[in-house]
């Protein structure tokens, strides 16, 4: 991540007082214009007798339309059980707000209706409707038959405040792979028990990144062009494909494994030891692997979690997959000891700068930041197994 692709005045933390007060009576207008409509949705429900009303098949077209593009679009790119519980069906959300405003006197069908026309997102899709119309829970519950739980407004409010002077920025305005807090909802899949120990090794981790790879990557950050970060990026890249080339042969993709070995000797030649990309120009797309995922594809549990000094974070099987991956590394037998240790403090300042702001983030609003990198080093890795699950050929995904 380079610094153009966050945009720090959208996602400070810590607002000027008087942006704070714009931002607090601006929520507020928005609440009070919300709830003058749910109380007028209310009295033209009782009036008109909503409950008993036929909708109209326009308003009933365009929610059916909706569901079935955001349940094509899950089948097409299945969510994690965090993305789906966060953020449903997005299209139905969108669907059934708008058919609110535009026809409040069906309000009642169009619930009902939305509901019937996705029932697993229904959770998500009351949450979505009852930050919209604040105050109106009562009546989406009776819309729905009292069958689905409709919490008060949390993460998905057009502002989520956890303090006078802090902004939590909204799931859907984040960059990807940020972390999903834990009193967001983020989940938390690792067992840990040692977490006494890992607490220790946590903190001495912590107190390293602040006194030395923290400063160093904002002066990377600082004096390297924001054009060459990706160049520098694409070459440490290209320094793992030997490895990334021995695990796509263990988990027995062979094609893959070609494209990976086509890509080293393209862009280390052409692409100036991988400094550019000509690879990808001929259709040859990156990816990233390691022995950890060749474990869980065969069936490998995460076991538990684990904080390691100087290496930082990982279930036991990721943990084990990395030492492998180094026992798999060429520069761990080409190359001199005080080479090796320079080359992965350079990449480590790499990765650590393309962090700063989703660490910054973490750090900031985290209740406890040892649960929350915990449960962020689980989210990062069902990503990655979910996204390249879709793309197996020779291995199934084991079921989770």
């Amino acid at each position: 991540m380079d610094s153009k692709s966050v945009r720090p005045q959208k996602h400070r933390m810590s607002l000027p007082g008087r942006t704070v007060d714009r931002q607090k009576r601006s929520w507020c207008g928005t609440l009070g214009r919300s709830a003058g409509l749910g109380v007028l949705l209310l009295v033209l429900m009782l009036v008109e007798g909503a409950g008993a009303q036929e909708l109209p098949p326009d308003v009933a077209r365009s929610i059916e339309h909706a569901a079935e593009e955001g349940q094509r679009y899950r089948r097409d790119f299945p969510p994690s059980a965090l993305e789906f519980e966060l953020n449903g069906n997005r299209w139905l959300q969108a669907a059934t707000v708008t058919a609110i405003v535009e026809r409040p006197e069906f309000t009642d069908a169009i619930m009902r209706r939305a509901v019937a026309a996705d029932p697993e997102a229904a959770g998500p899709l009351v949450r979505h409707v009852n930050v919209s119309f604040p105050g109106y829970a009562p009546v989406i519950a009776a819309a729905t038959g009292g069958t689905v739980e409709a919490p008060a407004p949390g993460v998905d409010s057009p502002a989520a405040w956890y303090g006078a002077d802090t902004y939590l920025p909204l799931l859907a305005d984040r960059p990807p792979g940020w972390p999903v807090l834990p009193k967001e909802g983020g989940a938390d899949g690792y067992d840990d028990p040692l977490e006494g120990m890992n607490r220790v090794f946590f903190y001495f981790n912590g107190a390293l990144d602040f006194l030395i790879f923290e400063p160093l990557a904002r002066v990377y950050r600082f004096v390297m062009p924001d054009k060459a970060k990706p160049h520098v990026r694409n070459a440490f890249d290209n320094l793992s494909l030997p490895v990334v080339f021995a695990n796509d042969l263990l988990q027995l993709e062979f094609a893959q494994a070609g494209e990976t070995l086509a890509r080293l000797l393209i862009n280390s030649t052409v692409g100036v030891v991988g400094l550019f990309d000509p690879a990808a120009t001929l259709g040859l797309e990156p990816h990233d692997t390691g022995f950890g995922e060749t474990l869980y594809l065969y069936g490998v549990g995460d076991g538990f979690y684990l904080v390691l000094p100087l290496l930082g974070p990982a279930a036991v099987r990721d943990a084990v997959g990395a030492g492998v991956d180094g026992l798999l590394d060429p520069r761990s037998y080409l190359l001199t000891t005080e080479t090796q240790l320079a080359l992965y403090l350079a990449g480590g300042i790499v990765i650590r700068e393309r962090e700063l702001d989703s660490v910054d983030f973490l750090t900031e609003n985290a209740e406890d930041p040892y649960v929350a990198v915990r449960a962020w080093i689980y989210q990062q890795r069902e990503r990655d197994f979910d996204t390249n699950c879709l793309k197996r050929k020779a291995l199934s995904c084991p079921d989770r």
